[in-house]
């Protein structure tokens, strides 16, 4: 029994070894991509995701080093990639000229702000690269429009599920994939 018990600790030692191998934890701290991922939640992120043969996609969740300090981590949706045109009108997001497809989400739709307390938004079942997900928006935020961007090789366009309360490429501009840790791949 102690050979067993000693051995299916080693297997499980070596399977948590490969697993962090692979993956890295992290924490998200804001509330930027909600309802996706929540407030202080953990979650893993595939740190070989992509290379030089393949990159990410409309629709991946990425963590990226924030292009205006480089040291900090943030975490947004990949939205356009090389080659495409974007531009989010009045909160609908259109890439090259094409609304993303969105529908009315069912149930009831909570976001919980920087001090921990509940608020409900409008959310919206979105589709980017044929992943599906869920958005909230904030109705007592006045619609904007952002400028045309044709996303050059080698960049991405990333923004946050929760759209009104989100710091991403409206912001601080594309996001060079260098700088990208991975995708997140368990939350």
């Amino acid at each position: 029994m102690k050979k067993l018990s000693l051995g299916l600790l080693t297997l499980a030692a070596i399977g948590a070894g490969a697993f962090m191998s692979l993956f890295q934890l992290f924490r998200h701290p804001s509330g930027s991509m909600q309802p996706t991922l929540a407030p202080n939640g953990f979650f893993a992120v595939y740190r070989f995701a992509y290379g030089k043969e393949r990159g990410p996609k409309p629709g991946d969740i990425v963590v990226f080093r924030a292009p205006s300090t480089n040291d900090r981590l943030l975490v947004k949706r990949v939205i356009a990639v090389a080659g495409q045109t974007v531009q989010v009108r009045k909160k609908i997001v259109y890439v090259d000229g094409e609304a993303l497809p969105r529908a009315a989400a069912k149930g009831a739709c909570e976001v919980k702000d920087d001090t921990g307390r509940s608020t409900r938004r409008v959310c919206y079942i979105e589709t980017a690269g044929g992943v599906s997900y869920r958005i909230a928006e904030d109705a007592t935020t006045p619609p904007s429009t952002s400028k045309k961007v044709k996303v050059p090789t080698g960049f991405v366009y990333v923004l946050g599920d929760n759209r009104d309360h989100s710091y991403d490429s409206r912001a601080f501009g594309l996001i060079v994939n260098g700088s990208i840790k991975g995708r997140v791949s368990f939350y």
